[in-house]
């Protein structure tokens, strides 16, 4: 073999190398500049170590930001168990002489049955409310018959419902 065609050869190689590094430099640049114009316009790092900082940087802010907001859904899912969930209301006629359903006893439940239930006795003259704190569905003092009425409404009520119904009382 002519040593003019295996030099001729060898160069070729060679050069095919070169073009392959170029190409591979050319991509990883691209790459770089990805990243880049990714972190924002605020921070352009100027290698790939100060891009990975970034990224650990940013990740490490998510991190954080995961946590409060886990502790935030915690006590926001506490605090929306303390909130009225269940109502029973009973209308009744509390004076004889009188007509129309115009008194009533409304309770107004958690979902641990607490609340409190009113009653409005509504009569020709005047028109009383009282107001009974109830623990586990049952009065702290004695509930008359409608308040007792109006708790187990509520409760039984809360029962048969499924999660995308409203209680229309």
């Amino acid at each position: 073999m002519d040593l003019n065609l295996l030099l001729f050869i060898i160069s070729i190689a060679l050069s095919a190398i070169t073009i392959g590094i170029a190409v591979y430099a050319l991509r990883s640049m691209m790459t770089i500049n990805k990243l880049r114009a990714q972190m924002g316009p605020e921070h352009q790092p100027e290698n790939l170590e100060d891009i990975l900082s970034a990224v650990v940087g940013k990740i490490k802010n998510l991190e954080g930001l995961q946590e409060q907001t886990g502790t935030d859904l915690n006590e926001t899912s506490h605090q929306t168990g303390l909130s009225v969930k269940k109502v029973g209301l009973v209308k009744f006629n509390s004076f004889t002489d009188e007509g129309g359903n115009l008194s009533f006893s409304l309770a107004l439940l958690d979902s641990q049955n607490d609340g409190v239930v009113m009653t409005s006795l509504h009569g020709r003259q005047q028109n009383r409310i009282y107001a009974k704190a109830v623990k586990g569905s049952v009065g702290e003092v004695p509930l008359n018959d409608e308040e007792q009425q109006a708790v187990m409404l509520a409760v039984t009520e809360h029962k048969n419902q499924t999660p995308n119904q409203n209680n229309s009382n």
